[in-house]
């Protein structure tokens, strides 16, 4: 009896550690299945997040921008108001407007070269604005010295 009994041990131990076998061998395929699927999965995910914040910082910068822009009062740096500054502040708001209009339109389908693009432009716009509220202008204001052709007129006119 006891050789019976030490048989059917060794078959149940043998067939227990091959069934544990055949189970993790599974398992680790399964496993590696999963990890090479979901890998892609998550690598286009993380790129979908990351356009995503790329248009979140492009608004941010716009919204700032536009503060920015709002915050030129049009003085200059001798803190005297400058119709100059106040032109290029509309010239700005404009451009910030138009902005608005193109991304209402069409920020859903912009393409990440794109959003990156205009984040170039808004910060361009952004120093711009900044400028301005520090009292500096881009344009300087020619003068023209009318007397001279005035003077030279009535040289011609009164023959002195």
């Amino acid at each position: 009896m006891s050789s019976i009994s030490t048989r059917f041990t060794a078959n149940y131990r043998r067939n227990y550690v091959a069934f544990l076998a055949v189970a993790l061998f599974f398992l680790i395929v399964a496993g590696e299945i999963i990890l090479a699927t979901s890998i892609p999965l998550l690598m286009r995910n993380e790129n979908l997040m990351s356009e995503e914040a790329a248009r979140n910082d492009l608004l941010l910068n716009f919204d700032r921008t536009r503060a920015r822009c709002k915050a030129i009062t049009g003085l200059n740096q001798q803190k005297q108001e400058d119709s100059i500054i106040l032109m290029e502040k509309q010239l700005i708001a404009n451009a910030l407007d138009r902005f608005a209009r193109y991304m209402r339109e069409e920020g859903s389908r912009l393409t990440p070269e794109e959003v990156k693009q205009i984040s170039i432009v808004v910060d361009t716009l952004y120093k711009a604005a900044d400028r301005l509220a520090r009292g500096e202008s881009f344009s300087k204001a020619n003068r023209l010295d009318t007397g001279k052709y005035i003077n030279s007129m009535l040289k011609d006119i009164t023959g002195k």
